[in-house]
């Protein structure tokens, strides 16, 4: 997904990458293995990516899950699973890491975001809530840690054809693109 897409690229440039993720690693980064929606998890995850880097330079929030659901066809457990990993956990990860990035007196936050944090789809309520939440935790951030010598920036993804988004396959099937061009480009 995105989140390698990046660590390969951070890698290529030189840095030192460990990845958090729920997925079991495919060797070309070590890995932390951790459930982001599990709030007990987040603090050892955090520890040990420390230990293993020696510090933290650089916190790039990544993860991500979807679940379809527009406000009459979902429940609030449809909402709080997908925002306790695409809201919840990058504050989370950025509160975890500030001791670290303060002390040393340097850090980077890049949260990613979406375009869906300002221009809502039919069937994703929860994630345009949660993209629209990454965006207002940036503006609030930014502003908080400038002083301490670390900054965050967001990056905000564009369209993109995506196929296990649904509505990115409506997109796509609508504009009569066959369903091999209904992929992810970063």
């Amino acid at each position: 997904g995105f989140g390698a897409a990046i660590a390969d690229r951070l890698h290529a440039d030189g840095a030192a990458i460990v990845g958090l993720d729920v997925e079991p690693a495919d060797g070309r980064h070590p890995l932390i293995a951790v459930d982001l929606a599990d709030r007990q998890a987040r603090q050892p995850a955090i520890d040990a990516a420390i230990r293993l880097l020696g510090g933290i330079d650089v916190l790039v929030n990544a993860a991500g899950v979807f679940r379809e659901g527009s406000i009459v066809d979902s429940e609030p457990s449809d909402w709080t699973a997908l925002w306790a990993v695409d809201l919840e956990a990058p504050i989370d990860l950025m509160r975890l890491v500030a001791p670290a990035m303060t002390t040393q007196g340097f850090g980077r936050i890049v949260n990613i975001t979406s375009i869906h944090a300002t221009l809502g789809q039919p069937g994703c309520l929860a994630y345009d809530v949660a993209k629209a939440g990454l965006e207002a935790v940036y503006s609030t951030a930014s502003g908080s840690w400038r002083w301490r010598g670390s900054r965050t920036r967001r990056v905000r993804r564009g369209r993109c054809r995506w196929p296990r988004l649904p509505c990115c396959r409506r997109d796509a099937a609508g504009r009569g693109l066959p369903p091999a061009r209904a992929e992810a480009v970063l």
